[in-house]
């Protein structure tokens, strides 16, 4: 119902107003599956943003901003940054939250300002080569989640061969330099920490100074180590990847269904 709402309060304000541009970027959106389809699961996964209802960007609104904004030569865009008035207005402002971190990320891939884990990780995601590759390294260099593992002294040589394919995605840029954060539902901090920790120091033999990230995570290894014999379960890829496609194809069944319905 709210969905319903939206699309109706977006093309009302729209053309009760003279922001042309706003029509004309639905227009071009729309004229292609998708991009319809990116922005129907983006009005379905932003509505708690855009009603007001949370102050905070959600993880699948952060994914279907990333969706409508890189689908179909990035036409998507265009809907987000166009100017319009009233609820229209308003609801943009809500979502900006999330699509202004965003759209600054793509534009700044090839420089060294940094946004958060993620971020990064959702961007490469959004990608199939680089969600490819990202996959390809969680695997190849698992052992690098360990918190006191012997085996992550050391980066194999089909870790560093994946971790090299990595760096090389266009996507995948911001994940060299990214900042941990908390809001990956299935990543948290101290597990962002040791891998980036490990990855910089046994892989890619930086001399940055990760001081106090070392002595996190020698700290975390100490406790977990009289807590426990064994080592904790590290994320397996399957279970990375089966909770994304999960969500994105339940999203996706949603919007294809959506976006007939308007169609008719």
């Amino acid at each position: 119902m709210f969905i319903q709402l939206t699309l109706a309060l977006f093309s009302l304000t729209l053309l009760g107003s003279d922001a042309s541009s706003c029509l004309t970027a639905r227009n071009r959106c729309t004229s292609r599956i998708g991009c319809g389809m990116a922005l129907n699961n983006f009005l379905v996964s932003c509505e708690s943003v855009m009603a007001g209802m949370v102050d905070h960007c959600t993880d699948t609104c952060m994914r279907a901003v990333i969706s409508l904004v890189t689908v179909d030569d990035n036409i998507g865009a265009d809907y987000l940054t166009c100017s319009c008035e009233g609820d229209c207005a308003l609801m943009k402002k809500r979502v900006g939250m999330c699509s202004e971190g965003v759209l600054k990320a793509l534009e700044t891939l090839d420089n060294q300002e940094v946004i958060s884990c993620s971020l990064a990780r959702m961007l490469c995601e959004a990608d199939t080569q680089c969600w490819t590759a990202l996959q390809y390294f969680e695997d190849r260099c698992s052992n690098l989640w360990e918190q006191y593992s012997p085996d992550a002294l050391r980066c194999s040589d089909s870790c560093n061969n994946s971790l090299t394919i990595l760096y090389r995605q266009t996507r995948a840029a911001k994940l060299s330099n990214c900042m941990c954060d908390n809001t990956d539902p299935l990543i948290d901090e101290n597990m962002c920490i040791r891998m980036r920790y490990n990855t910089d120091y046994y892989c890619l033999k930086k001399q940055t100074d990760w001081s106090f990230l070392s002595s996190i995570v020698t700290m975390q290894s100490s406790k977990q180590a009289i807590k426990d014999s064994e080592p904790s379960p590290k994320p397996r890829l399957g279970q990375l990847t089966s909770h994304s496609v999960s969500i994105h194809t339940a999203q996706l069944s949603l919007a294809v269904s959506l976006f007939w319905a308007l169609l008719h």
